[in-house]
């Protein structure tokens, strides 16, 4: 029976009765017979989905539904997948040997969704992946916006934003030949920025890249029938420096002679000096405006430096000098000033221009005019924190009997653990501290041996008077005849 199984399946066969996949592959169920298969087809290509240690992705689907194609591809490309409502209806098959990066992966997708008879696009906007129909509205806002130098590394079916600008190239001219790459689901999104002389694109990948050729060529057109060549003959200063001078103005790398645009070119004749400039219209008359600022009388430009020559001017800090300086430094970053700090007054040293000056002195009144409440407490090494506190007080006009300030800071004196307490402004507090730092470190403790009717003080001629016209004060709040 077997046998005879055999030999009616052959017949068949060959007669054409069976479908013809039903005559590919058979196998008798003699155990002797030789199993007869079919060879599969791409027996190379791998059969799982991978991604490589590159990052690269190697598909191999067979109709296999999107809701299962899409969420792999993007955990495979490190995308976050966003919520999908409605997955596309139809399978996607895809199975070979080829390796593809994220963006020719997506590509892929793309074409693939473009394809459906409802199709739809996958949409990346940094990290995030979004599953949209053709016909579905896309707001601006997950729509990213890629610059111009960007587009050669995004897919040639992502769906971005790009903002092209024209130069001198009329917007409303070169704007009909850039319409008419767009499709019309994203004409609705193009736009014209007139006083920017730009415009604004909504396309995929490839349809953007068209429209940038399409501007460059007009560009060059436009730079070639506007091209002129002038000569211009220096009157004060050598070509080289001139050239170093001007040509980085205009953006032209150091040892060359045209920028990377090729709309400026400068060229000194040898053993003269004359140049010959070649360059679009507006780059000339930038040119001729550097070169009237830059080969003028050097006698005249040395007066003019002279009246903004810079100089050195001490300026004290009446705040946080720390502070002060470092805000500063952060202001002046990327100018010629020079700044130091001295470290036992605080007092900021400048060196520059008029301008700087006035930039440096404003800022300090700002800082100086701060009032933010601040504490602090000081640590007295030699002088008594009770004898410190009645010179501040007298400093400040207070009543060494009231804990109420009537003019600034709030001061407290622990004798314990002998220290100063200041509560007040930024500048108060700074001002207190550097008074007591002072006091402290100029006081001579009373000598040892039994106390006299006088004591002497030593100090200096600035010290004397300082002091002097508190001393009565002093005197007479601790109850003694001057």
């Amino acid at each position: 029976m077997k046998f005879s199984f055999l030999i009616f399946t052959l017949t068949t066969c060959l007669l054409g009765t069976l479908a013809p996949l039903s005559c590919v592959a058979f196998q008798t169920e003699n155990s002797d017979a030789e199993a007869i298969e079919q060879p599969r087809e791409q027996s190379a290509v791998e059969d799982k989905n991978t991604s490589t240690s590159d990052g690269r992705v190697r598909f191999s689907f067979q109709d296999q539904e999107w809701s299962e194609v899409i969420p792999w591809f993007a955990e495979q490309a490190g995308f976050s997948m966003q919520n999908v409502e409605n997955w596309p209806s139809g399978t996607f098959s895809l199975k070979d040997n080829e390796s593809y990066s994220t963006i020719e992966a997506l590509d892929q997708l793309n074409r693939s969704l473009a394809s459906l008879s409802a199709p739809y696009t996958l949409i990346r906007n940094r990290k995030m992946l979004m599953l949209k129909p053709y016909g579905e509205p896309i707001p601006d806002d997950l729509i990213e916006t890629v610059d111009v130098k960007d587009l050669n590394e995004r897919g040639s079916f992502e769906l971005m934003n790009v903002i092209f600008d024209l130069g001198e190239l009329d917007s409303q001219i070169i704007a009909q030949d850039v319409i008419s790459q767009v499709t019309d689901r994203n004409k609705n999104h193009f736009a014209i920025l007139q006083a920017a002389n730009q415009v604004q694109v909504r396309e995929t990948g490839q349809r953007l890249r068209n429209i940038r050729s399409i501007i460059e060529v007009a560009q060059k057109r436009l730079d070639d029938a506007s091209r002129d060549l002038i000569t211009y003959q220096l009157k004060y200063q050598d070509a080289e420096s001139f050239i170093e001078i001007v040509g980085s103005l205009l953006g032209i790398p150091e040892g060359k002679t045209s920028n990377p645009e090729g709309t400026i070119s400068i060229k000194a004749i040898p053993l003269s000096n004359r140049l010959f400039v070649s360059g679009s219209n507006k780059m000339l008359a930038k040119f001729r405006d550097f070169a009237k600022q830059v080969d003028n009388d050097p006698n005249e430009t040395q007066e003019d430096l002279v009246l903004d020559k810079p100089y050195l001017h001490p300026y004290p800090v009446l705040g946080d000098p720390e502070l002060a300086f470092q805000l500063l430094q952060t202001m002046l970053e990327g100018s010629d000033v020079r700044m130091q700090q001295d470290q036992e007054s605080g007092a900021i040293i400048v060196l520059g221009r008029e301008l700087d000056h006035q930039l440096v002195q404003n800022s300090l009144d700002t800082i100086s005019k701060a009032k933010t409440k601040n504490f602090a407490i000081v640590k007295l090494e030699k002088i008594s924190a009770q004898e410190a506190l009645a010179i501040l007080q007298s400093i400040y006009r207070q009543d060494s009997l009231s804990l109420e300030a009537t003019s600034g800071p709030v001061l407290l004196a622990d004798s314990y653990l002998n220290q100063i307490m200041i509560s007040g402004s930024v500048q108060e507090v700074a001002n207190s501290e550097m008074i007591l730092a002072e006091l402290d470190a100029k006081h001579i403790p009373l000598a040892s041996g039994p106390r006299t009717s006088v004591r002497i003080i030593p100090m200096n001629a600035d010290d004397q008077r300082r002091l002097a016209p508190m001393i009565p004060d002093l005197l007479g709040k601790a109850g003694r005849p001057n």
